[in-house]
């Protein structure tokens, strides 16, 4: 797949503040990515060396193969976006290839997705070759609209993937099973080895990525046994999860809801 947007070893400091520290990344052409990372983790100057294209101390910076350092205009149709997404139904023409989306939390929550899904669905973007790079706060937002997501702190990527891949990057995961009668219990559980048994509620929660792969393997090892389950369910970290284990800082949007 074209590379939309390459960034190779960018460095940006502010006095003795390092924003970026050779930050790496590649997006897709004709992908909705998105872009998170705690507060002062340097999302905003990333976003402002690509809207404005203005230099960094060092590093690449190439949108659609043009050098951003070397040509001051690479890309005619790329334009810049933060906050207003009102902005954005003015400016978008059909001949964009690039559109940068940031900060919309003046929105709230769910009036800032639902306003994003809607601009993405009415110009069908990925589909007309377009690329968003999205940073946002609500990781909600992020989880229903990105293709991938990259995780940034410090100025560093620090995990980059599909929603789903980078949840089962993170430990908790479980399938949780249930059983109508003591005796499913017990033979799951000496069956199964290592899970977590509640003898009250008949259920294991059993350790798992919450792969297709690890739920048949899971199924086949209990036919196997001729052990009945009365029923089931996936339990898989989200992203607050990932942020919290890869970041050390917690999701603000869950903190608020507290």
């Amino acid at each position: 797949m074209a590379t939309a947007i390459s960034i190779s070893g960018l460095v940006k400091s502010f006095g003795p503040t390092r924003a970026l520290d050779g930050l790496e990344l590649e997006v897709r052409t004709g992908e909705v990515h998105g872009f998170l990372g705690p507060n002062g983790a340097g999302k905003t100057t990333t976003i402002h060396i690509l809207s404005t294209l203005i230099g960094a101390d060092g590093g690449q910076v190439q949108i659609a193969g043009h050098d951003v350092a070397r040509d001051p205009d690479p890309v005619r149709a790329a334009i810049g976006v933060t906050g207003q997404l009102t902005a954005v139904d003015n400016l978008l023409t059909g001949e964009e290839n690039l559109l940068l989306m940031a900060d919309l939390r003046h929105l709230g929550r769910r009036e800032g997705r639902r306003r994003a899904a809607e601009l993405l669905a009415r110009f069908d973007l990925a589909a007309g070759g377009v690329t968003v790079f999205l940073t946002t706060q609500y990781l909600e937002e992020a989880d229903e609209l990105a293709d991938r997501i990259a995780l940034l702190d410090h100025g560093r990527l620090v995990a980059e993937g599909t929603a789903d891949e980078l949840k089962r990057r993170i430990p908790g995961g479980h399938i949780r099973l249930q059983f109508a009668y003591p005796d499913g219990l017990e033979s799951a559980a000496r069956t199964l080895g290592e899970a977590v048994r509640d003898d009250e509620a008949l259920t294991l929660q059993v350790p798992s990525d919450g792969s297709v792969k690890s739920l048949r393997a899971l199924l086949s090892r209990l036919d196997d046994e001729s052990i009945e389950v009365d029923g089931l369910s996936i339990h898989t970290p989200d992203l607050g999860d990932v942020f919290l284990t890869l970041t050390g800082q917690p999701d603000k949007e869950k903190e608020a809801a507290r």
